[in-house]
């Protein structure tokens, strides 16, 4: 997404490809669950990858890649254990050893640490 990508968060602005099965079905859903982005988004977003060179890609992968490796030091140091991404912008970490829920922890980040995160039980509801 354009999001990731170029660093805006909140555009809300992205693209899928794949095998036209797999496209098609995207299409449905998207369809039906959500709206347009705003034009001006998508001009930019489309102005930008216009401009967007190989050589860009490849250092933005390495920057994301590299921000993994840092960010999963930092899990590690308080006791979690990071679940490394092989793609993606996000990060998981098991919790389980730390004798707290995912929302005690998550406080106790923020309280202890300065750092910011989202629980994963905001998502679902565990069974």
């Amino acid at each position: 997404s354009a999001a990731k990508m170029f660093s805006l968060t909140g555009w809300r602005v992205g693209w899928a490809f794949g095998p036209e099965d797999l496209t098609t079905a995207i299409r449905t859903v998207h369809a039906y669950s959500s709206y347009c982005a705003p034009t001006p988004l998508q001009l930019g977003i489309a102005k930008a990858l216009d401009q967007f060179s190989h050589t860009e890609a490849e250092n933005l992968c390495t920057l994301f890649q590299e921000n993994a490796v840092l960010l999963s030091e930092g899990v590690k140091s308080v006791g979690a254990y990071p679940l490394i991404p092989e793609g993606g912008y996000f990060l998981l970490a098991d919790i389980s050893n730390t004798g707290k829920t995912d929302v005690e922890f998550m406080r106790w980040l923020a309280a202890e640490k300065g750092v910011i995160c989202v629980p994963m039980s905001v998502f679902y509801k565990y069974v």
